[in-house]
């Protein structure tokens, strides 16, 4: 029976909507589950160009239509700095949304403001935030996987599908899957240097329904993106 190493990062985003929103705030953690390994060490890293992958993903003070504060990007830098191979790297993202007023959810959730039209939930605002891009990639000359490319008008259904038939991949869309089969970092990476990473990139947008979107103020979803590499067969 072969051991494995599973390793998970949690990477959060809180995407708050104080007035249609300021995004900020985020976390990471680490986790570690399953047997050790008899030989060798499995030790995933995540970061972006600083040593730790804080400030990925934020929009301030955006709502829908308004020029140049719709849409946000980031890039996590993903490392094996162990010496045992890995086979493969998968992500999956998880979405905790919650009514509030203020969008901060250290003071407690709370129904409002008075003009948030919806007080009961977050309704389906995760649909209106689409993914314009995804690119996979390393910086060692390995390819470059275009997840959803060209503005978000095509995406690779080898790794993503379009859940709820909408013809866009949403937030809601990234709710719903995994994305497997991502070639891995290679063994010995070194994050001090910025060698031997893997690099996952995504933006997005805010849709402009032409309708109101006063539901979404005061409301908040904490996004984690978790991040699995596991140790190669021998």
């Amino acid at each position: 029976m072969k051991n494995l190493l599973l390793v998970s990062i949690f990477v959060g985003l809180l995407l708050a909507g104080v007035g249609y929103g300021t995004w900020a705030f985020y976390q990471d953690t680490e986790a570690a589950q399953g047997n050790s390994i008899t030989l060798g060490t499995l030790d995933l890293v995540l970061t972006n160009n600083v040593p730790n992958a804080d400030g990925q993903w934020i929009i301030t003070n955006g709502y829908p239509g308004q020029p140049g504060l719709t849409s946000g990007d980031g890039e996590i830098h993903i490392y094996n700095v162990g010496d045992v191979d890995a086979e493969g790297v998968t992500l999956w993202f998880t979405f905790d949304c919650h009514e509030d007023d203020n969008g901060n959810p250290s003071d407690g959730d709370n129904p409002g403001p008075e003009s948030d039209t919806n007080q009961t939930g977050v309704g389906e605002w995760l649909k209106e935030i689409q993914v314009t891009e995804i690119r996979y990639s390393d910086n060692n000359g390995g390819p470059n996987i275009y997840i959803v490319n060209n503005y978000g008008s095509t995406w690779d259904t080898d790794y993503i599908h379009d859940v709820d038939g909408d013809d866009m991949i949403t937030l809601y869309d990234l709710s719903q899957q995994e994305i497997t089969g991502l070639y891995p970092p290679s063994r010995n990476g070194d994050p001090s240097a910025q060698r031997g990473y893997t690099a996952f990139e995504m933006s997005f947008r805010i849709i402009d329904t032409g309708s109101p979107q006063n539901y979404w103020q005061g409301d908040y979803c904490i996004m984690t993106v978790h991040v699995k590499l596991r140790q190669k067969e021998p």
